[in-house]
This record gives structure tokens, sequence and C-alpha cells, in this order.
């Protein structure tokens, strides 16, 4: 949504974020209309750590959201592609985190749709076993996460980038707090948090 690198992104192509919110609710209108009724409204924001981005303004209202969402990347300092001072998952999504939770959407579930780490300029096996341990003591509105794990523009986001990885990895994903995916058989909606 807030992605300015997308073409339906907001400020990209001359989209203004005071569109989005009525042109959100418009397509949730069709979807009633049409007795869509097996949709999960997920309201995904990029991680914001800079505040560059009003993200009430963005916000269709909790009428309108089932989900909320974030996506962050540790993108290292010897990326190819993209080169960021290497950042902890903490360090990445703790403020965007409490805007959304504390001041946006205190009473909607979140899910993580697209986290990762390169392994340029950063220890990715440490990076991941702190993401698991930050999301157990700091982050209780998180309730479920997808690892973006695609070798996508050759950065190595793939937890099969090694061995060590592989097993943080596994360990972290392990912990009794985590379930297998229950979501998959689901035909009910909106999903209803664990």
């Amino acid at each position: 949504m807030d992605g300015e690198w997308f073409p339906r992104g907001v400020r990209a192509n001359g989209n203004s974020p005071k569109e989005f919110v009525p042109a959100w609710r418009h397509v949730r209108s069709i979807f009633s209309r049409v007795g869509a009724s097996n949709a999960t409204w997920v309201w995904c924001s990029y991680i914001d750590p800079n505040r560059r981005t009003n993200m009430r303004q963005l916000y269709p209202g909790k009428k309108f959201v089932d989900w909320t969402c974030l996506d962050g990347y540790n993108w290292g300092p010897r990326s190819p592609t993209n080169p960021h001072p290497a950042r902890s998952f903490n360090k990445l999504f703790s403020d965007t985190y409490k805007r959304v939770t504390k001041e946006i959407a205190p009473r909607k579930p979140m899910v993580l749709a697209e986290v990762a780490s390169s392994d340029y300029g950063v220890n990715k096996p440490a990076w991941i076993r702190s993401m698991f341990a930050k999301l157990l003591t700091r982050y209780p509105k998180v309730r479920g996460l997808i690892y973006f794990d695609v070798n996508d523009r050759d950065t190595h986001w793939p937890i099969e980038t090694s061995p060590n990885v592989v097993r943080k990895f596994s360990r972290g994903i392990a912990h009794r707090r985590y379930h297998r995916n229950r979501y998959a058989g689901i035909t009910a909606s909106p999903i209803p948090p664990p």
C-alpha cells in the first residue's frame, strides 16, 4: 500500500494518500454487494522506522479491516540492490508495530507478511534468533509470520542460505507458542486469530 516502488503504491504514479481509504472501502463494498464474504481484509504497511508516512491517514477504519500487517527487510550494508545499515528485527519493526497496535488498530491481530534478512554484512543466524526472541516478548499482537524465502534481486533472503540459518529458524519456530498451519482449510471469514 505504501511502497513507492509499486505502481499502485501511495505517492507512486500520482497516487495520493487521500485516494487510498475511499478506494479500499469501494473495493470492500463491491465484495459485499456480490456476496463474496469469504475474504479476510488485511491492511498491510511497510515498516516506517523513520516516520515518513502518516499511517493513520491510510487506515480504512476498524469496520473495514480484519487484520493488520507489516512487511520489512534487513537489507544489509553490502546488499548489491539496496544497501542499508544492518538493523535488528526490533530496530526495524518496533516503532511501526507500536504505532499500529497502540494508535491505529489496537484491537486487531497482526501478521508479518514479508519479513527477512539478507546475509550481506549481516549475521543472519543471530538476526533470526533475535527475531524469534523479540516476537515472544515484545510483539503479542503478531499471530502469523511469513518469511520471505525468495532470492529476489540477488539478495540472499532464503532461510536455506546456510545450515546455521536453517537451525536458528527451526529452533525459533519450534517454540510452543507457534502452531502448525491451521489456516489452509478455513472457509469462514474473517480468519480468526489463534
